[in-house]
């Protein structure tokens, strides 16, 4: 069993994902971050590209940002707010 950590990718109005991932990576405003559980907590700026998300025993999904809008990190969350 992976050590996982939550993951919620919200919009307004809606939730575009929810789940427990394995590990992710994402554009911050300097570039791509790769995000395991027990990352150091950090709040960046969030970027345009691809964001990849390894879940535990599914696979891989990948879901587009947009760009602007907030990717949060805790130890054992991590929170992406979409701008509108």
């Amino acid at each position: 069993m992976h050590r996982t950590f939550d993951l919620a990718i919200l919009s307004p109005g809606k939730t575009v994902y929810k789940g427990k991932a394995v590990s992710m990576v994402a554009p911050a405003g300097n570039g791509y971050i790769g995000i395991w559980r027990d990352h150091a907590p950090l709040i960046a700026p969030l970027g345009k590209g691809a964001i990849t998300i390894k879940e535990e025993g599914v696979g891989t999904v990948s879901i587009a940002s947009p760009g602007g809008g907030i990717l949060e990190i805790q130890r054992k969350k991590v929170t992406i707010l979409f701008k509108d």
